[in-house]
């Protein structure tokens, strides 16, 4: 491209894969030519949380393990990931944490149920190089109620047998 009234020529494009390029402007000013390059890295940043969905009584504790990856391929040790529960879920008053991801791209987030059924949401998030990444998984929370017992109440003989019938289910 030319330059405009201050020398400056600029040159726009993109990218669909990542990759890196090299990019080379030579100009040429009364005879003496100049070559200036530069880098230019294309990335993407994502990440995996598992597992994806879970059902457990209340008052379980609950491990999600977010796996973060460059270009598809695992970030290494020190990428801090964010874990917070969204808004919405029994457990959503817990804070955000951050925890740095382990030599393999990895990092887990522990927390115990607050005894309340519902769904929470968690999400991992962060950034490699500055390209965002995030990831969300379910934790549905239930608790186990006894509907009846039959027969509620019942005389029997010492040394006789009892036989009583119940339903459980979860909420």
């Amino acid at each position: 491209s030319s330059t405009d009234g201050s020398g400056q020529a600029t040159f726009n494009y993109s990218r669909a894969l990542p990759g890196l390029d090299t990019i080379k402007a030579t100009s040429s000013i009364s005879g003496v030519t100049t070559i200036c390059t530069a880098t230019k890295e294309w990335l993407t940043a994502a990440c995996d949380l598992t597992p994806p969905v879970e059902i457990n009584p209340v008052g379980a504790t609950r491990s999600v393990t977010s796996t973060v990856s460059k270009n598809g391929v695992a970030v290494g040790a020190g990428v801090p990931v964010t874990f917070q529960i969204l808004a919405g879920g029994p457990n959503s008053a817990l804070p955000p944490v951050i925890i740095n991801t382990n030599v393999s791209g990895q990092a887990t987030f522990t927390y115990t149920s607050n005894g309340t059924p519902g769904t929470d949401t968690t999400q991992s998030s962060g950034t490699v190089q500055g390209v965002a990444f995030t990831c969300t998984a379910t934790k549905t929370w239930n608790a186990a109620q006894c509907s009846f017992l039959t027969p509620p109440a019942e005389t029997l003989p010492v040394g006789a047998h009892a036989t009583l019938t119940t339903l459980v289910a979860l909420t």
